[in-house]
């Protein structure tokens, strides 16, 4: 199983019967020996060519210093078939009890490769570019996938990359989907209450004052100023017309009056629209779909401006929108964050969808604030007050023990705010499990898996440490919680098992790099929207353009959207840190 891979190399064996580990031959027809050998210096792998570290294991023939590597081992699936999800397709005769000598171990091994990326590329593709905005200039690059940048894993050596271009035909992105579910909000119809049409209104109103926030960030850029989000102070107008002052974007958002009241409508109509909808969100292609915010606002709103949204009308035909947890928790402006999201899935509900992360709870925010940073509980009290604010918070709460817990994005890529854990569970396991989920649930729920899928973290293969980074093991984020980080075998047999071609994460970020990370051989893809996190680090703020590809039919195509991190900061000890690239614009 995945889940007990551990103890010395000895046992991974398990993995490969001893039937095959006799049949591995060489090029020359010799019998290899599996085990890690201490004296054997560095020697690189016959097959993917890269280097082996001294005390990694390995297949070795004695007699004319042939290897091949743990990882490449495992694509060959020597032996194993159908117990790590291949398909009746992806194997191959000569492969398994009766392993062909001589050089056609190298021809296997790159029939198997092929067969893997034309399954692939058939379900799921990966755009060669990405665009990337400059917030000063105003312009949109389009950039090749590099490692230099931190976009794409060390562990990614047989992905599925597609010189296609998205379809923005609504006819074909659609699949046959009427564009009326982009029209009438939620509580516009017949028979509904008048608190809930009172929330529809409410909702066009803040949607209508982001559309104007969004456009207000553009001007700043168009002028030659950008800011962190913490330092962000729109000219909002004076006053209403009716006399009322607004003292933050908050009141001005929500158009003033009894600001309170009017987060508690927008709560209560939200959470009845996450009632009536599934934990499992089915979400049409086109999509975008987008990571953690942490109440930075102004990036939210930067990716609107150049990249479309959050008016439908202004944005691809047909799009829907992926929201994928941690919209709360040590920015500034999480309130104003929240109002938008929830505004946004009253007016389009069957567009907007929400996927639940770990801050989406309770004892996770007040941990936050305990720690001396911004919780959420924390951030309702210093905008509404101590009277109010802890009211709002639980408001905020309920409704978000309703929010579903993950989302299939044109039916082959499901979006998850945090992993997978050991991967054994299905869709149809997760699609029974009942809500509300208070955060006292959230542990012991499914038998852990609730949490794994808030919590668990992707695995980077390491072929010094191949026993610690296959399979399933204890994260150390926390050893008293059920919490497992994930390699990439268990990625790979999850989508195999639930007939998917990729899954989205969030959750992490890279200190200094891009927003998005491809991992797991293409299988995992992790995408964060909150640049320059807390304005200490170097990252990229973005979202993931989840479309079906052109000329091509039944194939999703994932492109990258960035916004550019400011390049320099003052860090809180005043000090000037530049971004470390050489004079060739390498990173360093």
């Amino acid at each position: 199983m995945p889940g007990e891979a551990n103890g010395t190399c000895m046992e991974m064996m398990v993995k490969f019967p001893a039937q095959s580990r006799q049949d591995m031959r060489c090029e020359k027809g010799h019998r290899m020996a599996w085990g890690s050998h201490g004296m054997i210096f560095n020697r690189h792998c016959n097959l993917c060519c890269g280097d082996i570290p001294r005390v990694a294991p390995r297949f070795r023939c004695w007699w004319c210093s042939y290897h091949i590597c743990y990882d490449c081992a495992l694509h060959l699936r020597l032996g194993i078939g159908g117990s790590h999800g291949v398909s009746p397709d992806h194997t191959t005769s000569s492969v398994g009890s009766s392993f062909a000598p001589g050089a056609m171990i190298g021809d296997i091994f790159q029939l198997r490769v092929e067969r893997k990326q034309k399954s692939r590329g058939m379900s799921v593709a990966i755009s060669k570019d990405h665009d990337i905005a400059d917030p000063i200039s105003g312009s949109i690059r389009t950039l090749r996938h590099s490692r230099k940048r931190n976009g794409i894993a060390e562990d990614c050596r047989f992905v599925a990359y597609s010189e296609a271009k998205l379809s923005l035909d609504p006819t074909v992105s659609l699949q046959g989907d009427s564009n009326d579910c982009w029209g009438g909000s939620y509580g516009s119809g017949g028979g509904r209450s008048e608190g809930l049409a009172y929330g529809a209104a409410l909702a066009a109103l803040v949607l209508n004052r982001a559309q104007h926030l969004a456009e207000m960030v553009g001007l700043e850029n168009k002028s030659g100023h950008d800011c962190f989000d913490a330092a962000w102070r729109p000219n909002l107008p004076a006053e209403e017309p009716g006399g009322q002052v607004h003292e933050s974007i908050l009141s001005w958002m929500v158009g003033g009056g009894d600001v309170p009241l009017k987060l508690r409508i927008l709560c209560a109509t939200t959470q009845k629209i996450f009632e009536d909808q599934p934990i499992v969100s089915e979400v049409p292609a086109p999509a975008k779909v987008f990571g953690d915010v942490h109440g930075q606002f102004r990036d939210l709103l930067l990716l609107f401006h150049f990249y479309g949204g959050p008016d439908p009308s202004k944005d691809i035909p047909g799009i829907s929108y992926v929201f994928n947890g941690d919209w709360v928790d040590r920015g500034r402006h999480q309130l104003e964050t929240m109002v938008l999201l929830f505004a946004m899935k009253i007016a389009y509900p069957e567009r907007i969808w929400l996927n639940r992360g770990n801050h989406e709870d309770q004892i996770q925010n007040r941990k936050v604030s305990r720690d001396g940073q911004l919780g959420f509980d924390t951030a309702c009290t210093m905008a509404l007050g101590t009277y109010f604010g802890p009211s709002i918070f639980e408001a905020f709460h309920k409704a978000f023990e309703w929010l579903p817990l993950a989302a299939k994005v044109g039916g082959k890529v499901l979006v998850v705010h945090g992993g997978l854990g050991d991967g054994n569970w299905t869709l149809e396991q997760l699609r029974a499990v009942q809500r509300p989920l208070e955060s006292c649930k959230l542990e012991k729920e499914l038998g852990g898996v609730i949490y794994n899928i808030l919590w668990s973290d992707p695995l980077l293969a390491d072929r010094r440490k191949p026993k610690e980074t296959f399979g399933a093991h204890q994260s150390p984020r926390s050893k008293e919680k059920p919490m497992q980080n994930f390699g990439r075998d268990v990625t790979e047999k999850f989508c195999k098992r639930e007939g998917l071609g990729m899954v989205v994460r969030s959750h992490q970020f890279k200190k200094s790099g891009r927003c998005f990370e491809l991992m797991h051989d293409g299988w995992l893809m992790r995408v964060f929207s909150a640049r320059n996190y807390c304005g200490k680090h170097m990252n990229d703020g973005g979202l993931l353009l989840v479309g079906w590809a052109d000329g091509t039919a039944g194939t999703l195509l994932v492109k990258p959207q960035a916004v550019e991190r400011i390049a320099r900061f003052e860090l809180q000890r005043g000090e000037t840190v530049f971004e470390p690239y050489c004079p060739s614009d390498h990173l360093m």
